[in-house]
């Protein structure tokens, strides 16, 4: 996967998907399994953000830029891993 394709998956799940919540958790996940989570997650932050995508009112662009600025990597679940393959 591109470096930035999650956005534009986030971006076109929601505006495509009848379940909107499922689509950002899909997302979230994704993240996730990818050692990257979301540094204080605010519920409605992310409900918000997931309106205003289904909506039409924000752009992939946005989306990358609000991802990159909200996220980071979890070097905690990294070690963890590290640790348990010694």
């Amino acid at each position: 996967m591109k470096r930035f394709a999650l956005p534009f998956e986030i971006h076109r799940l929601l505006k495509e998907a009848r379940n909107k919540r499922t689509a950002i958790l899909s997302g979230l996940v994704f993240l996730k399994l990818n050692v990257i989570r979301f540094v204080n997650p605010d519920q409605n932050v992310l409900y918000k953000m997931t309106v205003k995508i289904a909506e039409g009112k924000m752009t992939q662009s946005q989306l990358k830029k609000f991802i990159m600025e909200n996220v980071i990597l979890d070097f905690e679940t990294i070690n963890a891993y590290n640790e348990s393959e010694n």
